[in-house]
């Protein structure tokens, strides 16, 4: 049984909190969100953004509807990479708390977007549109950076631990054990 500082809450968000605050610790890391991911993945809204300012007609509609094609793709393959790494068979620490936290996020974005559309297909609420999406994006860029904080591939030193805080306590005993 689980105290209730070591509760399914607590570790999903000391889990959270841990995957959000290391990978920015890592020079490799910080270089592939910021050029890979904000930069070339989110080509497609930098390209409506610098044409509205080249324009000097600032449009917020082309920059919602580039935002509205981002942040899925975000959202929906970082929280797909979580549910599938909380479910890998050596490793099974946080995975029910962490695939229900993914599938919240990703449903909660799909209902999220599907109002979005709905308030822009009928012309009401644009300012509401942009901020949703611009929210969901970022949301989307958190999400990715906790699915991938352990990627062995995005740390200048692949050789080190990436398992989680090694100073936690291992699940499992040794009773019946004999030498």
């Amino acid at each position: 049984m689980t105290s209730q500082k070591s509760g399914p809450y607590r570790q999903l968000w000391q889990e959270l909190g841990r995957r959000t605050k290391t990978p920015f610790l890592d020079l490799t890391f910080v270089i592939y969100v910021f050029l890979g991911v904000l930069f070339f993945g989110g080509l497609g809204v930098w390209s409506e953004v610098f044409t509205n300012l080249i324009r000097n007609n600032w449009q917020w509609d082309t920059v919602t509807h580039a935002l509205s094609t981002y942040y899925p793709a975000l959202i929906g393959a970082a929280t797909i990479q979580l549910i599938l790494e909380a479910n890998r068979q050596e490793q099974r620490i946080f995975d029910r708390p962490l695939t229900a936290f993914s599938l919240l996020i990703l449903l909660g974005s799909i209902g999220a977007g599907i109002l979005i559309k709905v308030f822009e297909a009928t012309g009401t609420f644009s300012s509401f549109c942009f901020w949703g999406t611009f929210v969901l994006t970022i949301l989307g860029i958190w999400i990715w950076v906790v699915a991938n904080c352990d990627n062995p591939d995005l740390k200048t030193d692949p050789s080190a631990a990436s398992g989680g805080d090694p100073a936690r306590p291992l699940k499992g005993n040794l009773k019946g054990f004999e030498v």
